[in-house]
């Protein structure tokens, strides 16, 4: 995939994206309507049901024949049949739903609904026809059993004690087990038939026994807190808190096969993230090697980051670097997260090893161009290399002639026309697994399929109108206010290599809704880009944004704290954009004051809470780095939120072409972003 990336300004070519360059969808009301019966269908497919009334929607829109949605049709088609099935011996509409192969939302609902219809219906076999559809049961019983669903319990319940039936099914349940080398979940017991071979099966792999694993589990957390307390305690006991972290490592692997094993490498976590805290480096170094070694390939690179954070932190890079040959991380490179990438640079930046630096950090730059570590492999590249000085392309420059204009609306396929009313429509009403279908449908098309007159553009231009046609899909999005899900379209179509980097994209990425107002409120204090940066993080622009615990608007404002501001302001109010700026930029304002203007505590604050940060400022943030000091944040999402406003404002600034900010505390472009150089050099 061709890289595209212009990190600094020197020759930032003069166009923008700008959604009024797009020609303007119509729909009209019938379309609409339309929409909002294909909208209630899928809601009722979210509960697991389909209603009489929704069918007799269905039906009625495929009278009409509305060509805006024909392409839905099959799936219709489909539901309508599905809600029919009555009985076992007609379940054949659902047999065709479920062997057809898709990822698509909109029928993965339909197949969920399929697999709970078969588990209904099959509980209530004649004795005698129960093996026509056992080989059924048997395809199906992965996606019961793993993670078991209430609903085969229920199930099971209900086939109890009718003989060779119950026996049937029993034997399968035990053959899926086998084949997916699974541990037998303690729950299905009391409801199959308890075989020799089910017997045999138990020994030699374990049982999911929810009362042995919470014993030995519990045993564990008391072990943990033990630690704790000692760890807190002002003399040092490392010896005392040593045999007690060993024993904690000899239950976990005694055990092994009984306790959850992601609880024991999380508590081994918390561990060595208390001795950190209270400066017992080698003992924390030890608890995170253990947790290491209880990682899954999903939670491999945090636990591996974790092993080498201890060394990291007290700048002993010959030390991690003899980690990371022991564990041929430099064989992993190319599997490693953006994190590990830039940390495993920068300890060949530090033990003289400058050309692979180089490599690594630019390896961070085309697999995670959008990250925060690419901003600081930036950084640092420009620190080690003698060749960069105002400006970083990786790859190509962007070529700014196909960017600037878009296409005739006269050039559009009729499918491609009616599949932007659909989204305009779907957008409108919030419905965005339609929206994500209908950018699949783009995606996948050839461009003879959405451009009429195709053949007059060259072969060689296809990328280029097809990345086209994404921004103006995404115009559309921005045209509703649905910044998220444009957000998402465009990352992943670059994560997928359906389309480069380019800088349009990055346009459409870090969009500016509110600036205006933003800038009249912060006045000379404070950059404005520091709360457009928060605002994309905190709601995506979306002023009715509502959090799970309860923060709203657009700078995700509690009622507490907008009441802490000496305003008597109501819980709805919050959702006015104006009211939701004027409290959220005054109490950020006074984070940034009470840590001095430093920008990394401040944004901690205002995602963790004040106290929190009180408590890190005494126990992690002891580093004269302050990209050490993020790296330190405990809370994974407050670490994950500073990292990615500081990002944003990076590419905000990067966008409109700053050579220089106004306020010497924030001089991204030297990667200055509080009292202290961001840098560890």
């Amino acid at each position: 995939m061709r890289i595209i990336l212009l990190i600094f300004f020197s020759s930032l070519p003069c166009f923008s994206f700008n959604q009024n360059l797009f020609p303007k969808i119509e729909r009209s009301k019938k379309d609409i309507q339309s929409g909002r019966i294909l909208s209630q269908v899928l809601k009722d497919l979210k509960s697991k049901r389909i209603s009489a009334v929704s069918v007799r929607s269905l039906t009625r829109l495929l009278k009409k024949k509305n060509t805006v949605f024909s392409p839905y049709k099959g799936w219709i088609e489909d539901i309508i049949a599905v809600s029919k099935i009555k009985s076992i011996k007609k379940f054949k509409p659902c047999e065709n739903v479920l062997e057809k192969d898709r990822k698509d939302a909109l029928y993965k609902l339909l197949d969920k609904y399929c697999y709970l219809k078969f588990i209904k219906l099959y509980a209530y076999m004649p004795n005698k026809s129960f093996e026509v559809y056992g080989k059924h049961l048997e395809e199906y019983l992965p996606y019961y059993l793993f993670p078991l669903r209430r609903e085969f319990i229920t199930f099971l319940k209900r086939i109890k004690g009718r003989g060779s039936f119950e026996r049937m099914v029993s034997d399968r349940v035990l053959k899926v087990y086998a084949r997916e080398a699974q541990s037998f979940n303690v729950r299905i017991l009391p409801h199959i038939l308890i075989t020799s071979d089910l017997t045999s099966y138990i020994q030699k792999t374990g049982l999911w026994d929810k009362e042995s694993r919470s014993f030995y589990q519990k045993k564990m957390s008391a072990l943990a807190k033990k630690i704790g307390a000692i760890n807190s305690a002002q003399s040092l006991n490392r010896v005392q808190i040593e045999e007690e972290l060993n024993k904690l490592i000899d239950i976990s692997r005694r055990n092994i096969n009984i306790i959850n094993q992601n609880f024991a490498r999380r508590l081994f976590i918390i561990t060595g993230r208390k001795l950190l805290a209270g400066g017992r480096y080698p003992l924390a170094k030890h608890s995170f090697r253990e947790a290491l070694s209880l990682a899954a390939e999903e939670n491999y690179n945090d636990s591996l980051f974790l092993y080498l954070w201890t060394d990291i932190l007290n700048e002993k890079y010959t030390e991690v670097s003899k980690i990371i040959n022991e564990l041929d991380i430099h064989g992993k490179f190319e599997n490693l997260d953006s994190r590990l990438k830039f940390w495993v640079a920068y300890t060949s930046e530090m033990t003289n090893k400058k050309r692979l630096a180089e490599h690594y950090y630019n390896s961070v730059l085309e697999s995670h161009p959008m990250s925060f570590y690419a901003v600081m492999s930036i950084k640092r590249l420009k620190v080690i290399s003698k060749k960069i000085k105002d400006e970083i392309n990786v790859g190509a420059i962007i070529n700014p002639v196909y960017a600037s204009a878009s296409i005739p609306l006269e050039e559009y396929s009729d499918n491609l026309i009616t599949a932007f009313k659909r989204i305009k429509i779907f957008s409108e009403l919030d419905q965005m697994d339609f929206v994500s279908h209908e950018n699949h449908y783009i995606y996948r098309s050839p461009v003879r399929e959405l451009l009429k007159n195709y053949s007059m553009y060259p072969v060689s231009s296809y990328e280029e109108l097809k990345e086209k046609i994404v921004l103006h899909m995404v115009s559309i999005l921005h045209e509703e206010q649905n910044f998220l899900k444009s957000f998402t379209i465009i990352l992943k179509g670059i994560e997928a290599g359906r389309h480069d980097l380019n800088f349009d994209f990055l346009k459409a990425l870090f969009p500016k809704p509110y600036m205006a107002e933003v800038k009249r409120l912060v006045g000379p204090k404070i950059d404005p880009y520091i709360i457009i940066s928060l605002i994309r993080q905190e709601s995506a622009f979306n002023p009715l944004a509502r959090s799970r615990v309860g923060a709203r608007g657009l700078m995700q404002l509690m009622p507490a704290t907008a009441r802490s501001m000496g305003r008597r302001i109501s819980s709805g109010a919050l959702n006015n954009a104006k009211t939701n700026l004027k409290v959220g930029i005054r109490y950020f304002i006074k984070l940034y004051k009470k840590y001095d203007r430093n920008l990394i505590y401040t944004l901690a604050a205002y995602n963790a809470g004040e106290n929190r940060v009180k408590r890190w400022k005494r126990e992690y943030f002891k580093n004269r780095s302050l990209l050490h000091d993020i790296e330190a944040i405990p809370f994974k999402e407050t670490n994950l939120y500073v990292k990615l406003i500081l990002r944003n404002l990076y590419f905000y600034k990067l966008i409109d072409g700053y050579k220089e900010d106004s306020e010497m505390v924030n001089k991204i472009f030297d990667v200055s972003i509080a009292k202290n150089v961001l840098s560890s050099s």
